[in-house]
């Protein structure tokens, strides 16, 4: 019949009648002959079953090139808001990353106060003990667990940005690779030759603590918005 097919109403008849046929086939092969005849019959069905494709092939191609069109419509359309949205999703995320650097911050100034504090008791039990005032020296020393201890344990919450709807992850990327450093393996994970995916796997699961040599990356936040 080949590409004779007009309509779906043709299409529909062709099938419909060839169905027919392959239903009173004969399913049981007992010689050769029949089992030529099958491999005959397979290669006629292939035939016809590209008829059907072929009829509705224009069809798929009017229907993906119109698809194509409208989707690049539609992001010429959208391409404002999401540019605006981007744009303002940066600015809140160079505000969280300021606040958080602030945090950062005093909370390095109040480790260096207590780390300075320490030295000074230290220097101070040193001079009572070089003046022989053993006792006092002693009593000095033994605030020192204490002032170690706060300074192991000072974290300062710091200002968070907060609107409805909006939440803050964190992320990491990955700003240099030195391949002369890199090791090949880490935590029992292989990296080498230099995966990417697994280096920040690792820095994920540390949460931006571990230590690569030859791996440098930056901490980074994301902001999402809900409707």
């Amino acid at each position: 019949m080949g590409n004779t097919l007009k309509d779906e109403t043709q299409l529909t008849e062709y099938v419909n009648s060839e169905a027919v046929d392959m239903a009173n086939m004969n399913l049981v092969i007992t010689n050769n002959e029949e089992y030529e005849g099958a491999a005959e019959t397979i290669k006629d069905i292939k035939r016809k079953r590209d008829v059907v494709l072929d009829f509705f092939k224009p069809m798929k191609d009017n229907a993906y090139k119109a698809h194509k069109e409208i989707c690049a419509r539609e992001k010429e359309m959208t391409k404002i808001f999401d540019d605006a949205e981007k744009a303002l999703k940066a600015a809140m995320a160079t505000y969280a990353e300021a606040l958080e650097k602030e945090r950062k911050a005093e909370e390095e100034r109040l480790k260096a106060e207590a780390e300075a504090e320490k030295e000074k008791i230290l220097a101070q039990a040193l001079k009572l003990e070089e003046e022989g005032k053993t006792e006092e020296a002693q009593e000095l020393l033994n605030t020192l667990g204490v002032i170690e201890d706060m300074g192991t344990d000072i974290v300062v919450e710091g200002e968070k940005p907060t609107a409805n709807g909006a939440y803050a992850t964190k992320s990491w990327e990955i700003t240099n690779i030195d391949l002369s450093k890199v090791p090949c393996e880490v935590l029992g994970m292989i990296i080498r030759p230099v995966d990417e995916a697994m280096v920040k796997k690792l820095i994920r699961e540390s949460k931006g603590t571990i230590q690569i040599p030859g791996i440098t990356y930056k901490e980074t936040l994301n902001v999402c918005v809900r409707k």
